[in-house]
């Protein structure tokens, strides 16, 4: 992994540990510090050049799985600009940005996903279903669960838990696959039929799932 990116997802480790991993993310919000406003979008504002203190805005109305989603992606932002991430990546990490501003954006802002990930999913909750459900597709079921997140994040969080492995993760309908996320190279990806037999015979795990979207997990890593 990137040596920036890896200290930049230490330090917001670091920083959930210093408030003991507060799960709920609106006290999390209270922990270190930073407002929590309602409007009609979501995003974070930097503190005042004078300041110490940026603040953070979640959407007004969102249904409450998705309003935490949205509060522990912006703190991830406030806590990056606090502890001066945002412009060490954009200096940096500069070489992404082939089309402009906009990619670096959008870099940025798969970043911050994983970071929020990491909020939402700490290691110890992961480190938890993993030994008692193996490198399975089963793990990400309950990590959804137990997490109060999406699938589609619970996904990310455990094919992303290692870069430096070839993991690879679906949410399927039937035989289908709609959603997919890989570290590596894989065949199959959104649209594909899944060839159940042949993932199973090559390592992979199924796992029938009625959280959110009901429908199956497929997970396969390299051992």
């Amino acid at each position: 992994m990137d040596p920036l990116i890896s200290d930049y997802l230490a330090y917001l480790r670091r920083r959930h540990a210093q408030v003991g991993y507060v799960s709920d993310m609106d006290a999390l919000a209270g922990r270190l510090d930073i407002p929590v406003l309602q409007g009609q979008h979501s995003l974070a504002q930097a503190a005042p050049p004078d300041e110490d203190t940026p603040w953070v805005q979640v959407q007004r109305r969102s249904p409450r799985q998705q309003r935490r989603a949205d509060t522990a992606h912006e703190l991830v932002h406030a806590l990056s600009e606090q502890g001066q991430y945002t412009p060490a990546i954009r200096r940096e990490h500069a070489s992404v940005n082939d089309t402009g501003k906009q990619a670096l954006d959008e870099h940025l802002e798969l970043l911050t996903e994983h970071g929020a990930d990491a909020l939402l999913m700490p290691d110890a909750l992961v480190t938890e279903l993993t030994v008692r459900y193996g490198e399975s597709a089963a793990v990400i079921a309950h990590l959804a669960h137990e997490a109060d997140v999406s699938l589609q994040q619970a996904l990310r969080r455990f094919v992303f838990l290692n870069t430096a492995q070839r993991r690879t993760g679906y949410l399927m309908q039937g035989n289908y696959i709609w959603y997919a996320l890989t570290t590596g190279w894989t065949p199959e990806w959104i649209g594909s039929r899944l060839d159940e037999l042949a993932f199973l015979e090559a390592g992979g795990t199924l796992y029938q799932s009625s959280y959110g979207r009901t429908g199956r997990i497929a997970f396969y890593c390299e051992t």
